[in-house]
């Protein structure tokens, strides 16, 4: 008696594996096919409805003083800051552009500002009363001025640098102490510092990131000093020049001066600006108004800074 053909066909065992699928599938009540596809965080957090808050406060960058009522901006995006300088956003994750505006300041503005947590972010402003034109003779738009990115120490050298026949006397320790203080009762970036007192006796013995002080007997300088920055190195060195010590008070002038070299102004500025950077006498014997506040502004605002106040990032 001859078998049927399908008898024959599924004798394998590959062919049993088959016939057990399409049962199963005959059986079983249709079940949905879901495609989730790739989320990333940011879209993830954006796709729940989750914020972030951005606050802080807007000051005046001269004096501190908070300002009401002035318009920060998140794209189109904005909020006004309240009697004690402060605003509060709640944003989504993302890239914004961030701006702030008042009447009688300089607008200030981040092209790219990135939010991605809860933060806390103060900002300065420039009064339009300073005149920008002036700080533009510091050269401080050009970018090449060597800005410390932190708070550097500060050596005074009791040692005889570079061969020097005399160590600092006691009344040029203080009087260097004290132009280090004013400096920083000027500057909160500078009044970070750390101030020792060490043995230099030359350049090799110049760590980076610090600012050294040291004497020089054989310096030649008409103006009693210099500044020195040493390569791509953070280290600056001023030297001073005692032979003018005869003059009263001089010696602390000639360190105010070199001083504000060191900290990144390392031009002299044309002689009818009213500041110590002037090249020739008279020289001010003090920081004037105007040092104090372009050294707070250059201080205060990011390195990369274009006129008058605009930055691609924070």
């Amino acid at each position: 008696m001859k078998r049927p053909v399908f008898e024959i066909w599924f004798k394998t065992a590959g062919a049993r594996l088959i016939i057990a699928a399409a049962a199963l599938l005959f059986y079983l009540p249709p079940l949905p096919i879901v495609f989730t596809g790739f989320i990333t965080p940011a879209s993830a957090a954006q796709d729940t409805g989750a914020e972030y808050e951005v606050s802080g406060k807007i000051m005046d960058i001269f004096d501190e003083t908070r300002i009401y009522k002035a318009v920060v901006s998140f794209d189109d995006e904005q909020f006004l800051t309240g009697a004690s300088g402060h605003f509060s956003a709640k944003l989504k994750p993302g890239v914004y552009k961030f701006s702030v505006t008042c009447e009688g300041y300089y607008p200030r503005v981040i092209n790219n500002f990135a939010v991605e947590s809860n933060e806390e972010y103060d900002q300065y402003i420039i009064p339009q009363s300073f005149d920008l034109e002036i700080y533009k003779k510091f050269n401080a738009y050009s970018g090449l001025l060597p800005k410390f990115a932190n708070p550097p120490q500060i050596i005074i050298g009791t040692g005889k640098y570079n061969g020097s026949k005399n160590s600092f006397s006691s009344e040029q320790i203080d009087s260097i102490n004290s132009v280090i203080s004013q400096l920083k009762s000027i500057s909160d970036f500078f009044s970070r510092s750390t101030v020792v007192k060490r043995d230099i006796e030359s350049a090799k013995d110049i760590p980076e990131d610090a600012i050294v002080i040291c004497r020089d007997d054989f310096a030649n300088y008409t103006e009693g000093g210099h500044a020195e920055h040493h390569g791509w190195k953070r280290s600056h060195l001023i030297v001073v020049n005692p032979l003018h010590n005869r003059l009263k008070g001089f010696f602390e002038v000639v360190l105010r001066h070199e001083l504000m070299h060191a900290i990144g102004f390392y031009i002299h500025v044309p002689p009818e600006t009213d500041s110590i950077l002037v090249p020739t006498f008279p020289i001010p014997p003090d920081y004037t108004a105007l040092d104090r506040k372009v050294i707070k502004l250059f201080y205060r605002m990011p390195s990369k800074v274009s006129y008058p106040h605009a930055t691609d990032g924070k």
